[in-house]
């Protein structure tokens, strides 16, 4: 019985190893656990802001490969960019926590 515990234990931690995230969703998951620590947020709305990063990726993504001509392209991202607060204020319906999110926007969605 235990070598059927310890085997079980040690697939899961092996497959666990092996599971890789995108870049994308490495940037969308550290945002949204900073968010989630900073802001005092619950595991359900970590998961709605990390979905609202991969989105804000995907759009991001999709106008480089619209656009070739680099003013085009900057003015796009730009756009989609500005439409991050707009998105975070609907997850974060809480008032508080959204003027909260905008005194730390730049320790929170930098580096």
């Amino acid at each position: 019985m235990k070598y059927i515990l310890l085997s079980a234990i040690l697939l899961t931690i092996a497959g666990s190893a092996f599971t890789q995230q995108s870049p994308a969703e490495e940037v969308a998951a550290r945002i949204a656990g900073r968010m989630k620590d900073s802001l005092e947020l619950t595991i359900t709305v970590r998961d709605q802001l990390y979905n609202v990063n991969l989105q804000l990726h995907d759009r991001k993504m999709a106008a480089r490969q619209q656009y070739t001509e680099p003013e085009a392209l900057r003015q796009s991202i730009q756009q989609i960019e500005n439409t991050r607060d707009s998105l975070y204020r609907i997850v974060l319906q809480d008032e508080n926590k959204y003027f909260l999110y905008k005194q730390k926007k730049r320790n929170l969605i930098g580096n």
